[in-house]
């Protein structure tokens, strides 16, 4: 179980592991375009192995376990937040 985080505390780490996954994938995005509305669909910057990478290093950040259907529900970086605050 992670500390309780704040929701700010919480996105901080998420953009931060994205820009992570994105950036050493070659894909040029900067930390003002990932909101908390960036839906990872509609987004051509990120696919979906790109989201598998995000999972695991969220994995490792927050030393938490994703089921895959945890993961396939995140449309979201919002709904990324909420799957780490309902941990």
């Amino acid at each position: 179980m992670i500390k309780r985080m704040s929701e700010e505390e919480i996105f901080d780490k998420v953009r931060r592991v994205i820009l992570e996954i994105l950036r050493n994938g070659g894909g040029k995005l900067d930390e003002d375009q990932i909101e908390r509305d960036t839906n990872f669909i509609e987004s051509p910057d990120i696919d979906s192995l790109d989201v598998v990478g995000i999972a695991i290093a969220l994995e490792e950040e927050f030393d938490l376990n994703f089921g895959d259907e945890e993961v396939e529900m995140w449309l979201t970086v919002k709904d990324i937040i909420r799957c780490v605050e309902e941990k």
